[in-house]
């Protein structure tokens, strides 16, 4: 008996001395202290940054999410927390680990744009600045694992991730305390970079670069057989031009090309745009493509709308300039939590239809019996009253999408496709609304 007491008493103890090793960051210039983040392309404190836009404080200034990291939108998954390098919560089966931050994973898409550009381009900037030394090869490895109690947040902490090994660097890992998180968030992107960080860089549009380190550098995109003198050009300062944007865009159900802001300087040059399944494809996998002879323009096409499609801008054969991020099926919104915490609500786009998702916790086992009443239904008009729908099924007649780690989806398609203002509700018997989504725009 003393002997498991002692066993157990030395655990508590590794336990205890590993969690309260983990530094606790209060300032914004503590930030420049840790690699998190640092070295282009890595994407840590832009992560940071939306996170922080995402929490809330309520009336007693506890933070909270307005949404359940176990439904895995923007890839949250499940951190096991297995070596305790984070507080113990085996004897709280109501708290969990989520990560986030993977840029190349399955979800990686519904992370907003400005997290995910420096990765999409990373391959084809790598090309043009080899000689400078800059770190892409550890470009993804930024995470930010947080604690959670429903969507209640209980801690924030940012850690690095060894890929293929899929371990973490537990040896710097930090608390992000609740103060600075908020402060961040009441930010503006540039402030916060500015303070967070001495590597200071323009993010680069098609056609050129511009970047600070210890001189501006501006890309051409030319080719010579002296390929660095023909690319690079310090003499000609910032960029001046304005921000350019690849898209994929729906009409109806299908999908729209669209590229604006092209520069001046490299309309002429053979420039054209092609439109692919996803980040992964080879730039030879085109499905359909258009050349590029003004700054602004759109193509229709007959591709179906699917998450992932994606504009890639390029010179001549094959000289990749550029990617435009993969397209997102949610429309940038996360899975509503319904009145029921333990279902959440959501409408995405797949081959061009409108689809509602219900996301249901797998703890939530009574759930066909308390909803069984209920039904969910897309609407037109956000002032549409609960019998105005456009469509409906009842909930327990939703089909089994697929089964994730906490929670499991369902899901109901209409023949319909996504338009501005439509949007899902959850109603029960009483035609009393247990919830609704975001309208998409």
């Amino acid at each position: 008996m003393e002997e498991r007491r002692s066993l157990r008493s030395i655990a508590l103890f590794i336990c205890l001395a590993l969690t309260s090793a983990i530094d606790r960051l209060n300032e914004v210039e503590e930030l420049r202290k840790i690699e998190f983040g640092h070295s282009f392309p890595r994407h840590g404190l832009r992560l940071l940054y939306w996170f922080a836009r995402l929490v809330d404080r309520d009336a007693n200034r506890a933070l909270d999410l307005d949404f359940d990291p176990g439904t895995e939108h923007f890839g949250f998954h499940l951190y096991p927390n297995n070596r305790l390098a984070l507080p113990d919560t085996r004897g709280h089966p109501d708290v969990f680990y989520y990560v986030v931050g993977n840029v190349n994973g399955p979800k990686s898409y519904q992370l907003p744009v400005y997290v995910v550009q420096d990765f999409l381009n990373a391959k084809t900037l790598h090309s043009y600045h080899r000689y400078w030394g800059l770190d892409f090869d550890n470009g993804n490895r930024d995470r930010i694992i947080v604690r959670v109690r429903g969507t209640s947040l209980e801690a924030v902490y940012v850690a690095a991730h060894f890929y293929p090994s899929n371990e973490y660097d537990l040896s710097h890992v930090y608390e992000i305390s609740s103060g600075l998180l908020s402060r961040i968030g009441s930010s503006g992107l540039d402030e916060f970079l500015s303070g967070a960080s001495s590597w200071v860089r323009f993010v680069p549009p098609p056609g050129f670069e511009c970047f600070y380190y210890g001189h501006p550098v501006w890309y051409l995109g030319k080719k010579a057989k002296d390929e660095e003198s023909a690319l690079f050009d310090t003499t000609l300062g910032m960029c001046k031009e304005g921000e350019v944007k690849l898209e994929v865009k729906p009409v109806q159900n299908y999908a729209r090309l669209s590229w604006s802001g092209i520069p001046k300087s490299i309309l002429g040059t053979n420039l054209w745009v092609g439109l692919y399944l996803s980040n992964s494809e080879d730039n030879k996998n085109y499905k359909t493509y258009t050349y590029v002879t003004k700054q602004d323009g759109h193509l229709a096409t007959s591709i179906r709308l699917n998450p992932r499609l994606q504009v890639r801008l390029f010179k001549d054969s094959y000289i990749e300039l550029w990617r435009g991020p993969e397209f997102d099926n949610t429309n940038g919104h996360a899975p509503t939590v319904t009145q029921h915490p333990g279902a959440s609500l959501q409408v995405v786009t797949r081959d061009g239809y409108a689809c509602i998702l219900l996301y249901v916790k797998k703890s939530f086992v009574d759930w066909r019996t308390v909803l069984r009443y209920s039904w969910v239904a897309l609407y037109n008009n956000l002032h549409d009253p609960p019998q105005s729908y456009v469509s409906w099924q009842y909930v327990t007649k939703l089909q089994l999408d697929s089964e994730l780690e906490t929670h499991n989806r369902y899901f109901y398609r209409p023949s319909l496709y996504v338009y501005a203002g439509l949007h899902a509700r959850l109603v029960n018997g009483n035609y009393d609304e247990l919830g609704r989504t975001r309208p998409w725009k």
